[in-house]
């Protein structure tokens, strides 16, 4: 990977982009993609259906603990987008979130000139299609850390290119 570290906060009020605009409208044009988004949001709506699947989700964890083994449904928070490329010179994203079920980093002193060892626990989704904003695929991974690791981040840059670079070792 070379690194472009093009940052991208994720705000949560941000307005679309023009060229976000003229995606919608194009897919609103669809038939097939507005019964799709009529589907989702009259789901999303519904109290029973998120309940529902909060449940499921409950359950996909309990039936994991009670077949030995280990499984936790991580929903993260976004919190910035890192834009590399690859070998190939390919752009990929890696979409830096956080959730409390990553353990936060810890720094060990090593009593030598070395300074410091870093455990730095994250989690790194399998790679995923997004498109960007000229409507190309993109392969985009996410990448989760404890909220505390990630407000490190956002207040060291030289912290945020060490996670950077943490992210693409896991890559």
């Amino acid at each position: 990977f070379f690194f472009e570290c093009n940052l991208h906060k994720m705000p949560d009020d941000s307005p679309p982009t023009k060229e976000e605009l003229e995606r919608i409208a194009k897919c609103m044009e669809k038939q097939e993609f507005r019964e799709l988004l009529n589907e989702y949001l009259t789901a999303m709506q519904d109290p029973e259906t998120k309940k529902e699947e909060e449940e499921y989700l409950k359950q996909l964890e309990r039936e994991a603990e009670e077949g030995n083994y280990t499984m936790q449904i991580l929903i993260p928070e976004p919190a910035f987008c890192v834009k590399c490329r690859n070998a190939a010179r390919e752009k990929v994203y890696i979409n830096i979130c956080s959730s409390d079920k990553v353990e936060v980093f810890r720094e060990d002193y090593t009593g030598n000139s070395r300074g410091a060892m870093w455990h730095v626990p994250l989690s790194v989704g399998k790679p995923r299609p997004e498109m960007d904003k000229h409507g190309k695929e993109i392969e985009t991974y996410d990448a989760v850390f404890n909220p505390k690791t990630v407000q490190l981040a956002n207040d060291s840059n030289k912290f945020m290119c060490f996670l950077v670079e943490i992210c693409v070792e896991h890559i």
